[in-house]
C-alpha cells in the first residue's frame, strides 16, 4: 500500500494560521503528523502548539484522521494549520490563612457559662449576636460587664484586645 502511495502525487490547499494560502504538492506516503511537523518548520511554528485539520473535496467537510494516517489515503482538498488555544489553566486558590480567634467565657445568668471562639480584634458589637447565640438570649437583653461585682459596663466599639480580657459577664 505504502509502495503505491509512494507514487501518489496530491495537489492541495494550505491555509495557515495567518490565513495566508498556498498551493502545494505533497506525496502521498506521508503520514499526517510528518505533514504537520513539516509544514510547522517550514512556516517557523511551534508543531505542539498548532494542528491539523482536513477538508474533503468531495464533501467539503472536515476529515477525521489519526497522526500515523497516511495522507494519501485521504481525500484531501484543503489543509488547515490552526493554532491550538490552551485551555484556562485555573490558578490554584491560595489557601486562606487562619484568623486568630481566642475562647471567649462569657459568665450569664449568674450561674452559667459558654464558651464562643471569636476574633479578639472586633469590636465586641460584631460579635455580640453570636454571643446572644450562644447564650439563648436575646441582644436587647444582653449587657456586657466586665466583672460580676463591679458591675462595670463594656464599650461596645472596642475589641477584647483593647479592653484586655477573654472572660466577660452579662
Amino acid at each position: 500500500m505504502k509502495e503505491v502511495l509512494r507514487a501518489t502525487i496530491m495537489d492541495v490547499t494550505m491555509v495557515l494560521p495567518s490565513e495566508l494560502e498556498k498551493r502545494s504538492v505533497l506525496n502521498g506516503s506521508h503520514a499526517m503528523m510528518d505533514l504537520l511537523v513539516e509544514l510547522c518548520l517550514q512556516n517557523h511554528l511551534n508543531p505542539s502548539h498548532h494542528a491539523l485539520e482536513i477538508w474533503s473535496s468531495e464533501t467539503q467537510q472536515p476529515l477525521s484522521f489519526k497522526p500515523n494516517t497516511l495522507i494519501g489515503t485521504l481525500n484531501v482538498h484543503t489543509v488547515f494549520l490552526k493554532e491550538k488555544f490552551p485551555e484556562e489553566k485555573i490558578k490554584p486558590v491560595p489557601p486562606k490563612v487562619p484568623e486568630k480567634s481566642v475562647c471567649l467565657v462569657v459568665n450569664y445568668l449568674q450561674t452559667q457559662k459558654a464558651v464562643v471562639h471569636v476574633s479578639p480584634e472586633v469590636p465586641l458589637q460584631n460579635i455580640l449576636p453570636a454571643i446572644c447565640a450562644k447564650c439563648e438570649v436575646s441582644p436587647e437583653h444582653m449587657v456586657l460587664l466586665r466583672d460580676n461585682i463591679a458591675r462595670e459596663e463594656l464599650e461596645l466599639s472596642k475589641s477584647l484586645n483593647e479592653l484586655g480580657i477573654k472572660e466577660l459577664y452579662s
